[in-house]
């Protein structure tokens, strides 16, 4: 999530961050889903067409989404299943759409861990922050996302020119963890990079705001991801967007 504050100024009339980004939900779930989605695909498409192949199991679809988008299907079909490259098309169209239908599952439960960024995101157009999504994610998912989590009055997705994200097919031959994505959004900002503020929670992530000369904080689930996290060049990690720490940063 990328924000530049306008409007009302500090006391001590010190420049304040602009926020760059966050996932809305985190990396982890992101690719078990999408994991769980193309396992399934494979699956139904293995038995529609009669197909003889061992389907890879879950931990080893999880190791080769490395990139979080339905992009490497075809990668994982060629190591996976080559029965099945002529129907490449096919598996992801399939992959999208059972990703959708999981998508909409996890989100619509009360653990999903997406309520802290969700919260963070009001808290920041509230205050008079511009906000950026920046995302590996496919544009047309990042717009489901936005629906699914009944965002579409913080984040504009139905209008080209107007919408307040980045997606994948922005930046295909460059996504995270170069640096890009996060200087074309201070670009679309209108700020310096020096003066964003990057919200992630994935190596990825933090490694593309950190090349972009931004301040990024992470944000971990577990205790375990705590180190983690900070060894990727974290500036700081937090549990919950809104500790109170952080929110005296950036609002």
């Amino acid at each position: 999530m990328t924000y530049q504050k306008t409007g009302k100024k500090k006391k001590n009339n010190k420049s304040q961050p602009q926020i760059v980004n966050e996932e809305f939900i985190p990396i982890d779930q992101i690719f078990k889903i999408l994991a769980t989605a193309v396992q399934q695909a494979l699956i139904e498409l293995k038995e529609k067409y009669n197909l003889t192949f061992n389907e890879p199991s879950h931990s080893a679809l999880l190791t080769s989404i490395h990139g979080g988008t339905v992009d490497v299907i075809k990668e994982i079909v060629i190591t996976f299943s080559p029965e099945l490259l002529d129907k490449c098309s096919e598996v992801k169209e399939r992959c999208i759409n059972i990703y959708k239908q999981l998508l909409n599952q996890k989100t619509n439960d009360d653990n999903f861990p997406i309520h802290s960024s969700i919260e963070l995101l009001k808290l920041l157009l509230k205050n008079n922050h511009k906000v950026l999504l920046v995302s590996n994610q496919l544009v047309d998912l990042i717009k489901d996302y936005i629906k699914v989590l009944k965002l579409e009055e913080y984040i504009c997705s139905d209008k080209e020119d107007k919408r307040l994200f980045l997606g994948y097919d922005d930046f295909k031959e460059t996504p995270k963890p170069f640096p890009d994505p996060y200087l074309k959004a201070a670009n679309l900002l209108n700020v310096k990079a020096s003066n964003c503020v990057v919200f992630e929670d994935s190596e990825n992530g933090i490694k593309a705001g950190k090349g972009a000369g931004m301040y990024v904080v992470a944000l971990a689930c577990k205790e375990e991801e705590f180190e983690k996290l900070k060894s990727f060049g974290a500036d700081e990690v937090v549990f919950s967007l809104l500790d109170a720490t952080i929110l005296k940063k950036v609002l």
